[in-house]
């Protein structure tokens, strides 16, 4: 390259960087415009003590909540259900825990039972096949 295709290219190079920055400024005002009509935390104190009808239906009304927390340390081991039979911990409708485990790797579907073959011979005997002309 001689001198003047470098410095073209340096002053394109320039160019691009200013055109850049400038948008970036043009971003940044209408970024700070937009959070200045944003309203104000404390502009609306009524606002944040009213609640809507979910959050009223998950308070304490049978003791329901449909959070999931933590199990205690003291719930684990001790009684499946109460004494008014709400549950106290979390449990399984299997058999064993090792049901589970010899489920996890079984494919999704049915596998076959015989092979092509079988399942023809077996179609004859039925009389399922005609075989012949006619």
């Amino acid at each position: 390259m001689d001198e003047a295709e470098l410095r073209k290219l340096q002053t394109a190079s320039l160019s691009l960087a200013i055109m850049k920055s400038i948008q970036q400024v043009e971003m940044i005002e209408l970024e700070l415009d937009i959070l200045s009509k944003a309203p104000k935390p404390d502009e609306n104190p009524v606002m944040h003590l009213t609640q809507d009808e979910r959050s009223r239906d998950r308070g304490s009304r049978d003791g329901y909540s449909d959070k999931l927390d933590n199990i205690p340390s003291t719930i684990k081991g001790g009684p499946l259900l109460s004494q008014d039979g709400k549950p106290l911990r979390p449990f399984t409708l299997l058999d064993t825990r090792e049901r589970l485990k010899q489920g996890v790797f079984k494919s999704g579907h049915n596998l076959p039972t015989m092979t092509i073959d079988e399942y023809l011979e077996e179609e004859r005997k039925r009389g399922g096949i005609i075989e012949g002309g006619g």
